[in-house]
This record gives structure tokens, sequence and C-alpha cells, in this order.
């Protein structure tokens, strides 16, 4: 996998420098067989004529691939801004509900599973999307979850956060040890709609490394998912979310407004 990206940037970088090293090599050779031909008229030759000719060729090649370039990115802006048009159209959490469904799709989750992706706001996170086969584990019933509670807080400050087996759900120990790790209040762990036992989180981050968000993998199953494998899913998943994040920004509700629509 590594070795077919390596290959792929290549291949990108080879084609966004060909054109300009053509006309370079075309200019410059033009310019240099002008200079040499005027200091010796008499040793220009066939042999010259067909280098000249070879640089001319080097020239119109540069301007060809030029336009084919231009085509390419006028038509792949067309594309963008015509799926960004149909996404604004659609409600802007409904699309990263789809986005998690995807994400439960790709893993495989079942009816004791869930996927949630929590955007960080200034000092607080809201569900910006979720999926879970059990109605009652998709609906989002706080507003607003405090930015230094949960396995979420761990995440956002590590990059990467993991819990394989929590006590079981019904005993006094669970709610003690949630507590005791990530300082959620005994009265709001009492109230969990889902009181998942297997937990991984995986922070979201723009390319230039500023977090944006909080991806999580929860399960009523302990040990659901091995931790390296749902680490490298978290890892991609999170660069699809980041991309998400850029395209759907200008249709970004601010927090009051998400609270409101019942986060």
């Amino acid at each position: 996998m590594k070795h077919r990206e390596w290959w792929a940037r290549v291949r990108a970088e080879a084609w966004h420098w060909l054109p300009i090293v053509l006309s370079a090599v075309s200019y410059i050779g033009c310019g240099g067989m002008a200079l040499y031909a005027g200091l010796n008229p008499r040793e220009w030759s066939t042999r010259s004529w067909w280098v000249f000719c070879l640089l001319l060729i080097c020239g119109a090649a540069s301007t060809i691939l030029a336009g084919v370039k231009e085509r390419q990115v006028a038509r792949l802006r067309a594309e963008n801004e015509e799926l960004v048009a149909k996404l604004g159209n659609r409600d802007y959490f409904s699309t990263f509900d789809d986005l998690a469904e995807i994400f439960a799709s790709m893993l495989g989750c079942g009816e004791a599973d869930r996927v949630t992706i929590y955007l960080r706001t200034e000092n607080s996170f809201v569900v910006l999307g979720r999926y879970a086969k059990r109605p009652q584990w998709a609906q989002r019933p706080r507003p607003l979850y405090p930015a230094d509670e949960g396995l979420i807080a761990v995440a956002w400050r590590d990059g990467w956060a993991f819990e394989s087996c929590l006590p079981h759900p019904e005993s006094d120990e669970y709610a003690v040890e949630v507590e005791r790790r990530w300082r959620i209040p005994r009265a709001i762990v009492d109230r969990m709609r889902m009181k998942a036992r297997f937990i991984g989180a995986c922070v979201v981050a723009d390319v230039n490394r500023k977090s944006l968000a909080v991806l999580v993998f929860e399960s009523k199953k302990c040990k659901r998912w091995a931790e390296a494998t749902l680490r490298t899913f978290g890892e991609n998943a999170a660069r699809a979310v980041a991309q998400m994040l850029h395209v759907m920004k200008p249709y970004e509700p601010n927090p009051l407004v998400a609270k409101n629509e019942g986060m």
C-alpha cells in the first residue's frame, strides 16, 4: 500500500513538473543554439537543425501539456463546485451521519456497535455525526460534551485513545472506573443510553495538523477490534472526515445552532 501511494505521488509530481521542464529545455536550448550560431555561423550543420527542431518540439509539447492540465483543473473545479452545491442542499448533520454509517459498514458494525464524530468547539464537543443500528443509541441526548471529560478528551490531547474492556455496565464498578479514568460524573454515567465496554478514539486533523474533531468507535462487546487494526482504520477515516469538514465549511452551524437542533 505504501509503495503504491509513493508511486502515485511520484507520477503526480512528474505530471506537474513535466510541462515546466519541457518549456525550460526548449527556451534555454533554443537560446543557447542561437548564441552558438551567432558565434560560429560556419559550424551550423544538419545535426544542429535536428537539435533545434527537437527543442521546438519540446516547446510545443509543453504548451499542449499545459493546456491539457488546465482543462483537467477546470473540470475538477467544476465537479467540486457541483459537489459542494449538492452537499449544501442537504442537512449539515445528516451528511456526517451518512459518513459515520459508511465507516460502520466498512468495519462490519453490528447491533452492539456505534460510530460517532465529535466536532470540537471553543470549550466543548458536539455530536457532528452518529450511526448505530439501534435507534436509541443513535440519538443525541446531550447538547454539548465538556472538552476535558471522557475518552474523547484523551484522544484530542494524545491523538489516539483506546480501551478494550471496561467492567460490565450494570455493575457499580463500571461507573466508578469511568469517573476515575475520564472524569465523567456518576450522574452522567447513569444516564448514558449506551454504556460501551470497548472504545477507540482518533483525532481528526487538517493538512496543517490542526485538530478539528474526534472520531469514536464504541461497542458493548469487549475486545471488539484489535487496537492496531482499529487505529489504522481510524486514521484513514479521520482523513476522510477532515476532507468533508473542509468541503462543508461554508455550511457549518455555530454551537448554539447545533444545540438548538437537539444535539
